[in-house]
């Protein structure tokens, strides 16, 4: 059972995630309507690019579809959240909520305030979250791809692939913070 302090602390990370992965799945949309207006308006006939280019686009969508796969299955193992519980929290980057890394002084007190046990699964929390934006920022390189060869070749079917299994990966790697942090909570040591 964990405190009220301790879900107070974890709801921003939750409230983000849901934000970040909404956005990066709404890109996704907004680059398929940018690649059929490109392709529709331009008026310009189909046109073949070179080999080399379409293979590194397709390459490397599929470098960051299956580094996107490997993170989020290999971040999500009991051994990689055992391996961030073994470590000390810190507390002043679990207060700062913002790039600048300026730590919040009530969040801090906050986090002080709270055992151990706690403090380690709001490490792990903060941990995942990063983890997770990583790999949809991933996903989104794969749409990018699409929506590059689609402004080369102004064929706009090439790109739906690409949005597709965007689109998939980021359906299958919905946040799961919540999840991260109960199995945390189950195998974080008690001092």
């Amino acid at each position: 059972m964990t405190s009220p302090a301790f879900a107070k602390l974890l709801q921003p990370i939750l409230r983000i995630q849901q934000i970040v992965w909404g956005a990066f799945t709404a890109s996704l949309a907004v680059y398929g309507a940018v690649g059929y207006m490109i392709a529709a308006a331009s008026g310009r006939q189909p046109r073949a690019i070179d080999p080399a280019i379409e293979m590194g686009i397709v390459a490397a969508a599929a470098i960051a579809a299956v580094s996107a796969v490997y993170l989020w299955r290999s971040s999500g193992t009991q051994q990689a959240i055992d391996a961030r519980l073994a470590k000390t929290p810190d507390v002043v980057a679990m207060a700062s909520l913002n790039t600048a890394h300026v730590a919040d002084p009530e969040r801090m007190a906050a986090i002080r305030a709270l055992d151990e046990r706690e403090q380690r699964a709001l490490s792990v929390a903060s941990w995942a979250s990063t983890q997770q934006i990583i790999c949809w920022g991933l996903n989104e390189a794969v749409g990018m791809m699409g929506l590059i060869l689609n402004m080369l070749t102004y064929e706009r079917e090439l790109m739906l692939p690409f949005l597709g299994a965007a689109v998939l990966l980021n359906m299958l790697m919905r946040p799961r913070i919540s999840s991260i942090v109960d199995r945390a909570l189950g195998r974080a040591p008690s001092f």
